[in-house]
């Protein structure tokens, strides 16, 4: 992923090249060397009738142009959290500290493999919040990264438990940040998020976060 010639960063920011859009669920927006604000969850954590509304407005999306379904995606994103940060349910996993170790555990294995780079990481009961950063580099694309984390904890998390069956829900809320005062939001964010959920009265009191 290297930065194009006579392009600076803050060219790539005002004016990014796109290196892949899709959807599957949601949509999936890649642009060179930038910053990426990414979520996944646990399966089972949102109710089926929240996910069938949700659905239903991205499916009168579907046409819609890219920025328009980028907006709502956020709109959905903040749904999302406020189920999962105020949540009561039995499928509260990652509060296991065994799994919340293998988790941050298996991110450090993908800036060793991979050299992308997850500077800001926190680890919820039911959710992940992290920053990735791809560099000049990076060996493979976010969506592999992910695939390989959330696949291979997966089995290890079952393996913890005693269990069987699905672990994380199937797909990934990922943006890339659009400006530096963007990134210093998300990071913020990632570190507040055990505060706001009130898990914790300080960031450095939650145990399951990067940095420490």
């Amino acid at each position: 992923m290297v930065q194009p010639k006579g392009r600076t960063y803050l060219e790539l920011m005002e004016k990014p090249i796109t290196t892949a859009f899709h959807r599957r669920k949601l949509p999936h927006w890649s642009v060179l060397n930038h910053e990426y604000f990414v979520t996944f969850r646990l399966h089972g954590t949102i109710p089926a009738h929240v996910i069938a509304t949700l659905r239903e407005k991205r499916d009168k999306l579907k046409d819609a142009p890219q920025e328009e379904i980028i907006q709502n995606q956020r709109l959905e994103f903040l749904k999302i959290e406020s189920i999962l940060d105020t949540a009561d349910n039995n499928r509260a996993f990652l509060s296991n500290p065994d799994i919340a170790r293998l988790v941050l555990s298996k991110f450090d294995e993908m800036e060793t493999k991979y050299r992308w780079r997850f500077p800001f990481i926190v680890i919820m009961p039911n959710h992940v919040h992290c920053l990735c950063c791809d560099s000049d580099n990076a060996l493979v694309s976010l969506g592999k990264v992910l695939g390989e984390i959330k696949g291979s904890t997966a089995f290890q998390a079952n393996r913890i438990l005693g269990k069987e069956g699905k672990f994380w829900a199937a797909e990934n809320f990922d943006h890339w940040c659009r400006s530096p005062l963007k990134v210093e939001s998300v990071k913020r964010y990632i570190m507040n998020n055990p505060v706001k959920a009130r898990l914790v009265s300080k960031p450095e009191d939650w145990p399951w976060r990067k940095p420490k």
